[in-house]
């Protein structure tokens, strides 16, 4: 197993283009498109479905970020646990990241509980109400990947991802949803067009 604390710098690179870049992507397309889809009136068992897997896909990548930037000091971390200190020197970190919110803290328990683990915790969710501000939290973890970007050396971010992170706007595509249906008109599938 490879030591996180091991990467050299180029090792970082291609791993944040690789890795970090696709958790940040699937974060904002998740949360675009929920956004988007909680808008529509047709609540019938595919938007449900869609709905339901964009939302366990978003809590997933949101989680995996949130750890990323604030589980690095955590005692529980394993040492191929890849965190934002092996990007920047801690001393910096700490200078300009925030504390860690109730809100993003709550994304990692809810994560566990209610999409990555079949646990009783699912029943006190359900009782206190499942939803999950997904805009609020993708515009939180954007804020703190824009108030830490341009502190990551250039040996180990490159110029595109650090200017991608700093990003303040998060556009919301405008999306068109077809039903497909065979020929008993039972529904099949999905076209999905973003404009």
């Amino acid at each position: 197993m490879l030591n996180a604390d091991q990467l050299s710098d180029s090792e970082l690179k291609s791993y944040a283009e690789d890795h970090i870049q696709y958790e940040f992507d699937m974060l904002l397309w998740s949360a675009r498109i929920l956004y988007y889809l909680s808008s529509m009136n047709d609540k019938g068992y595919i938007s449900w479905v869609i709905h339901d897997s964009l939302l366990n896909s978003f809590s997933i990548h949101a989680r995996n970020l949130t750890e990323f930037l604030y589980f690095g000091d955590k005692p529980n971390r394993k040492s191929s646990d890849v965190v934002i200190e092996n990007y920047m020197e801690k001393s910096i970190l700490f200078q300009h990241r925030p504390p860690i919110s109730k809100l993003l803290d709550t994304v990692i328990t809810k994560s566990n509980k209610q999409v990555a683990h079949l646990t009783t915790n699912r029943i006190q969710y359900e009782l206190e109400g499942k939803g999950w501000n997904f805009l609020e939290i993708v515009m939180e973890i954007k804020g703190i990947f824009s108030k830490i970007a341009s502190f990551i050396p250039d040996e180990r971010i490159s110029e595109n991802l650090k200017e991608k992170f700093s990003e303040e706007e998060l556009d919301i595509p405008i999306i068109q949803v077809k039903v497909i249906n065979n020929i008993n008109n039972f529904p099949i599938g999905l076209e999905i067009k973003f404009q």
